[in-house]
């Protein structure tokens, strides 16, 4: 079953309008074949528009790889993946960009899960956070590929008052080109929420 956030409406916080609840998140059920034939979900331009789940103060979301990534012959069922991690610094990228007017509050919280490897690829994992061009780590965590990681990061206190930010999820370690890295919804009693960033977006009321 399906976790939604519920948007609670527009309320006066200190004078500004706000918006609460899902900021932007991407579904990482059943993606193999789209994978395959579609590339990974940049929301605006590449048939992944149901797939994602937008606040109305987002301009652009995207979730896309590095350089040296690819969609492997055989993805993963239930999360986006990669091969190509035998190369150094290499991740899955998370980018919002807030409609003009509207920023981050100090609640934000960013999810995900479903994190695995094959028995090649990457064996250490590492959460940074981009904002302003500057990059802070927020986890690093070891990477099995027998079980699945899921995790929740307060990152209100990096990305308040910003209007974009990059999400960058690392992995090293691989032994192979063609070992496998996953990563996709978060998971917590049988219940699953899309990967993304959840709280609350301030609104300017003049300019939005």
């Amino acid at each position: 079953m399906k976790k939604f956030w519920v948007i609670v409406g527009v309320v006066l916080i200190c004078g500004a309008p706000t918006l609460a609840g899902t900021i932007a998140g991407v579904d990482s059920a059943s993606v193999s074949e789209r994978l395959k034939t579609d590339g990974y979900p940049v929301s605006t331009n590449n048939l992944w528009a149901d797939k994602w789940d937008t606040n109305v103060t987002v301009k652009f979301a995207s979730l896309d790889i590095s350089g040296n990534l690819s969609v492997p012959s055989s993805p993963a069922m239930n999360q986006y993946s990669a091969v190509g991690w035998d190369v150094p610094n290499q991740y899955f990228r998370i980018l919002v960009e807030l409609a003009d007017g509207c920023r981050f509050g100090n609640d934000i919280q960013l999810y995900y899960g479903g994190i695995r490897r094959s028995s090649t690829g990457p064996v250490a994992g590492e959460t940074r956070v981009l904002v302003n061009g500057s990059e802070t780590p927020v986890r690093a965590y070891s990477v099995s590929d027998s079980g699945y990681l899921n995790f929740i990061d307060a990152i209100g206190s990096l990305v308040s008052g910003a209007s974009s930010v990059e999400i960058r999820f690392y992995a090293s370690g691989a032994t192979a080109a063609t070992g496998t890295y996953r990563i996709g919804d978060y998971y917590f009693d049988v219940t699953y929420t899309d990967l993304g960033l959840y709280g609350t977006v301030i609104i300017d009321p003049n300019v939005f």
